[in-house]
């Protein structure tokens, strides 16, 4: 690699290679060195040391941007920066790019419907012929680039890294061979895969059977459960009968008293229990099957076979190698691509420094910051075509200042267009170091002053004076952004910036502490004045509430407090919002929170217990055992009580939900009213001999309205279930039904299961609505939303059978009866075990 020199004048020698210079000479003779031209020294005054003494003016504009950078980064005026000496150079240098081309072969398979020759593309007879024809144009493709790289290189006008890596020359022409598609045989056309041919595929939701099983919701074997008794088998009726009652008739005659006896009969009336006339033992014929328990399949009219769906009945599809063309083939070509290395040559001559700067800025880097950058030349490779050697002379400025600051000696080093610094040598760190010992001094000392100590303005003042400093400022910015990483590395060192975030989060953290000392009394002293005033004209709790409203606005204004300290320390309120983000996300504002909230809480426990209640907190006292009461207060343990009750009766164990819920609700628990109204209404968790040894029908619905009335109280939505059911079904208008409907709906709007599951029901049966598939789908995928088994398993029957879709879905069928089984539901576990409804 060639080495670059700088001339003496004209006449002189080489400092290199001591080759005697011509006087119009740009590059040495005999290295190649560039020359940099330089005015002659002045000559030294008479009587002076004849050593070489550096131009006044040299390094007079890095001497100017020091001075800047004092004045505009810190807080000082460097009226004392003086310059000692100076040097103001062109260090030369070499930049090589190797360049090697090589050609690259690209193949790829091709059929008459996307490949297009072009008139300089070559046909092969063989598709065997077609990458030898391609590597006979290696040789030639290879020259051509090698030709023009040569061309470009030797332009004047052409940067040193102008050529990208990768593909640099592109084909010349392309071969190929196009032959029959030996699947389709040339047609271009092949049978369907699914139909063979045939048009025609096995229906998929038949089997090809013809029939499917009943689609009627719970039909098995063509029997449904009767409405009239819901599948007990016997209904409840009051009749009237008469029974002989002995009655007394005493009479006083003569101070005597005579009683008598005679029979008199008295109507009664009682519940019975008689077979439901319509139904064989609680079961119907289905009327959907009529009792076969199975139907003829809708999808493919009962004929067990559809369409091909993948040809669409054509029993042909587009054959995939030729894309219909019936031809098939193979395409290569050459294409060369180029691979570039540069290296970055020094004079042996070159100092530390300007190995630390080409270190630093990269041989790109360096590249862009030369003053001067031209081709030298260009050498090739003997007998080996495409490679290349292109040589190119570089001038880097580079300044060396020596100047005096505070009675201290600093060496400078700036380089490059514009200057950049290598190093500044600490100038700017000790002035910005007097304001840091101040701070470091103010922590050490309060860290000394006691538990009790809350003076802040000792830590405040110091903090505003290094947050005063540029500087200082921009790495109090990467402190509060929580940056790790070091800013001004070129002006200050790692450890300095290490220093001040260490100072200023300690500053933080004392800072928080001392001003809760300071203000905590204020804190305090609010809560107990809210809770004092609100308690004499209202009750105990709403002053306790008062209390808990002012305890926190204690902190909101000790946090407004802190803005406006850290605002005036730090030089802004962005800069105080994000001081106290990152106190908020270190944790180090625990400490002063707790000084604030731990007396003020105190404070209120103690007027708690110290102030009379004033009758509101005695008002919400249990109800009696036994004496259900409306417009209670629910505690969220009823609710926890209620809720565990539910999810067995989500599970359908009735008979565990009913008796819980029936103490429950005697106990006086609000959150059962509802609930318990809803299972005796509908007779959940009652066998048929319950139902009959109840009481009858009418008591229980008796019985029943009682608790929905309590819950429509409370504003539960089992109690508003439970009477929009009642409306329903024994609604006497059309407007009734109507608003049974409506409060239905809006109870499983409000998230209740058992209204979902009974709107489902009932819209799929058409039982006291009309029959609508879509409507009965929407209300089970609400309710299998919540886990709710027979939810899981309903749904899975309209997916099986594609009711209100346009077809089956039974993958997702099974996927929700495995849900269901998982729970316990025994229809979904029979289903499986059948693999189907």
């Amino acid at each position: 690699m060639e080495e670059t020199c700088t001339p003496a004048l004209a006449g002189q020698h080489c400092r290199v290679c001591n080759t005697e210079y011509q006087p119009d000479a740009q590059f040495c003779d005999n290295c190649g060195a560039a020359v940099v031209r330089a005015e002659p020294p002045p000559a030294p005054p008479a009587g002076a040391p004849s050593a070489s003494v550096a131009a006044p003016a040299a390094g007079a504009e890095a001497l100017e941007m020091v001075r800047t950078l004092v004045r505009d980064k810190t807080r000082f005026e460097p009226d004392d920066l003086q310059q000692l000496h100076g040097e103001d150079l062109q260090q030369p240098m070499t930049l090589s790019a190797h360049y090697t081309l090589r050609t690259h072969l690209a193949e790829h398979a091709i059929n008459g419907a996307t490949f297009s020759a072009h008139a300089s593309d070559h046909r092969c007879d063989s598709r065997f012929e077609v990458v030898d024809a391609a590597n006979d144009d290696s040789d030639d493709r290879l020259k051509v680039a090698h030709a023009k790289l040569a061309q470009h290189l030797a332009r004047a006008d052409a940067e040193y890294n102008s050529v990208s890596e990768g593909r640099y020359l592109g084909y010349a022409r392309r071969h190929w061979h196009l032959e029959g598609c030996t699947p389709c045989c040339g047609s271009g056309k092949v049978s369907c895969y699914t139909c063979h041919g045939s048009r025609q595929e096995t229906c998929d939701q038949c089997s090809g059977r013809r029939t499917v099983s009943c689609t009627g919701i719970g039909c098995y074997g063509g029997q449904v459960n009767c409405t009239t008794c819901y599948g007990t088998g016997s209904v409840r009726s009051s009749e009237t009968y008469t029974e002989p009652v002995s009655v007394a008739t005493t009479v006083y005659r003569d101070g005597q008293s005579y009683t008598s006896y005679h029979t008199e009969y008295q109507s009664r009336s009682r519940d019975v229990s008689r077979p439901c006339s319509g139904c064989s033992y609680g079961k119907v014929q289905c009327r959907v099957c009529w009792g076969s328990g199975i139907v003829n399949c809708v999808r493919c009219g009962a004929s067990g076979s559809i369409t091909c769906r993948t040809c669409t009945g054509a029993g042909k599809l587009t054959c995939n190698p030729c894309a219909g063309s019936g031809k098939v083939g193979k395409t290569a070509w050459i294409e060369v691509h180029a691979a570039i290395e540069y290296a970055l040559t020094l004079p042996d001559q070159a100092g530390d420094d300007v190995r630390r700067i080409t270190a630093a800025a990269g041989l790109h880097g360096t590249a862009v910051m030369a003053d001067q950058l031209r081709l030298a030349q260009v050498v090739t490779q003997p007998h080996r075509v495409g490679e290349f050697r292109a040589d190119y002379q570089l001038l880097l400025r580079i300044v060396r200042l020596a100047v005096e600051c505070s009675e201290k000696e600093y060496d400078l080093v700036a380089y490059g267009k514009p200057l950049a610094w290598l190093t500044l040598d600490d100038i700017v760190e000790d002035l910005l170091r007097k304001d840091l010992q101040a701070l470091s001094q103010a922590l050490a000392q309060v860290a000394d002053d006691g538990l009790l100590a809350a003076d802040v303005d000792a830590l405040l003042k110091p903090l505003h004076a290094v947050a005063a400093s540029e500087l200082n400022a921009d790495v109090i910015e990467s402190v509060l952004d929580g940056n790790t990483e070091q800013s001004h590395g070129h002006v200050v060192s790692l450890d300095y910036a290490q220093t001040v975030r260490t100072a200023v989060l300690g500053a933080l953290r004392h800072i928080y502490t001392r001003q809760a000392k300071r203000s905590w009394w204020h804190g305090t002293l609010a809560v107990c004045g809210a809770t004092l005033a609100v308690w004499l004209f209202s009750q105990l709790g709403y002053a306790i509430l008062a209390g808990l409203a002012a305890t926190a606005a204690s902190i909101v204004w000790f946090r407004h407090r802190m803005r406006r300290l850290l605002a005036d320390a730090l030089g802004g309120s962005n800069q105080a919002e994000r001081a106290i983000a990152l106190a908020t996300r270190s944790k180090r504002q625990r400490l002063a929170y707790f000084l604030i909230l731990a007396p003020a809480l105190l404070a209120l426990v103690l007027l708690a217990s110290m102030l009379p209640s004033r009758g509101w907190m005695a008002g919400a006292a249990a109800p009696a055992q036994g004496r259900p009461q409306a417009g209670l207060a629910l505690s969220p343990a009823q609710r926890a009580d209620v809720d565990a009750v539910l999810k067995r009766h989500t599970a359908g164990d009735f008979g565990y939900a009913r008796q819980r819920l029936e103490a429950l609700a005697q106990a006086g628990n609000p959150a059962a009213y509802g609930p318990y109204g809803w299972m005796l209404l509908l007779a959940e968790g009652l066998s048929p001999q319950h139902v009959q040894s109840d009481g009858g029908a009418v008591a229980r619905e008796r019985q029943a309205r009682r608790w929905i009335d309590l819950g429509l109280a409370q504003d539960d939505s089992w109690a508003h279930a439970a009477q929009g059911v009642s409306l329903l079904v024994a609604g006497r208008s059309s407007a009734e039904r109507s608003k049974g409907q409506a409060m239905l709906e809006q109870a499983a709007g409000r998230g209740n299961g058992a209204a979902m599951h009974f709107l489902g029901n009932a819209y799929l049966q058409g039982h006291y609505l009309s029959r609508d598939l879509a409507a009965a789908r929407k209300w089970y995928e609400q309710a299998a939303a919540l886990n709710q088994p027979a939810d899981l398993y309903n749904l899975g029957q309209i997916e099986w059978h594609g009711a209100a879709s346009s077809r089956p879905d039974r993958a997702k069928a099974l996927l929700l009866w495995r849900r269901a089984a998982a729970m316990g539901e025994p229809n979904a576990i029979a289903a499986l075990q059948r693999g189907q409804p």
